[in-house]
């Protein structure tokens, strides 16, 4: 941040995004959710059909 109570603050954007992939049930490597979260979501068919996506 260039001014204000948090001037010369950074953040580290690749954690931010680990954690929030993590905690979204999403794979942390490519940001694809997994098949539990789709499960979850009631999106069986999407989850099964995942199963044949290459990364």
């Amino acid at each position: 941040m260039a001014s204000g109570p948090t001037k010369g603050q950074t953040v580290d954007l690749e954690t931010l995004l680990t954690d929030m992939y993590d905690s979204c049930g999403w794979d942390v490597e490519t940001g694809i959710p997994s098949q539990e979260k789709l499960a979850a979501l009631g999106l069986n068919d999407i989850a099964r059909d995942m199963k044949t996506v290459k990364v």
